[in-house]
């Protein structure tokens, strides 16, 4: 079955991505440096770590947005390319909190707050302890977003988001086609 996308945000994980990023999504959303894109093509990068943030400010070559929680931005707050993360008033009830969970949680967290239609989920690590009932629970939080968490081919399937409609899981080949329909049009 071949997903098709209206408007998406492009949320890049722990892991990165070899996928060929030049397709143009509304927004993307890179964890850490997004050195493992292989582009720098991205519009929000979700820093988490002071240290990783000093250093990436410290550069002249700046061609993104890094996004940080309030504690670290607040460090950086005079430099250009530099937001402080939103308050994600509707994960409050769910104690949200942005230091506290993984960066990949933090960007997903964002593209959701941004209002995206549909989310495509790149390198996005899923482990059993955290990461798997947390994409799960923003599928019950965000019932109008449409996930699709694209992994290599892979026969095995995953029935983790059975449950949950607005989450589907493609291969980075129907993922590769579907751009390039996408890309025509």
């Amino acid at each position: 079955m071949k997903s098709t996308y209206i408007t998406f945000t492009t949320v890049v994980g722990s892991q990165g991505t070899d996928l060929d990023l030049s397709y143009r999504s509304k927004e993307r959303i890179v964890v850490g440096c997004g050195t493992e894109t292989g582009t720098n093509d991205h519009t929000y990068t979700v820093v988490t770590d002071q240290r990783l943030l000093d250093d990436l400010m410290s550069r002249d070559d700046i061609n993104t947005t890094y996004v940080a929680p309030r504690s670290l931005y607040a460090k950086h707050i005079w430099k250009p390319n530099i937001e402080c993360l939103p308050p994600f008033e509707e994960l409050r009830d769910y104690d949200f909190n942005p230091e506290a969970v993984s960066p990949q949680q933090v960007a997903l967290a964002l593209a959701c707050w941004i209002g995206a239609p549909s989310v495509f989920l790149l390198g996005y690590h899923l482990e059993n302890v955290r990461e798997s009932p947390a994409l799960q629970a923003f599928a019950r939080i965000y019932p109008h977003t449409k996930f699709a968490y694209i992994r290599k081919p892979n026969p095995q399937k995953i029935n983790l988001f059975s449950d949950h409609a607005n989450v589907v899981i493609d291969d980075t080949n129907t993922f590769r086609e579907m751009i390039k329909d996408v890309v025509k049009s």
